[in-house]
């Protein structure tokens, strides 16, 4: 039972960070993009 609440709670924040990292990618990308067509 607990361990079950522990791997769910786990692959939330798995898919959080995910998300999290993501966005955080894609704006360096578009960051990066923007000073190299300046």
């Amino acid at each position: 039972m607990f361990l079950a609440y522990g791997v769910r709670l786990n692959l939330s924040i798995e898919i959080i960070f995910g998300i999290y990292v993501k966005k955080e990618l894609s704006m360096l990308h578009g960051r990066w993009r923007y000073y190299k067509s300046l």
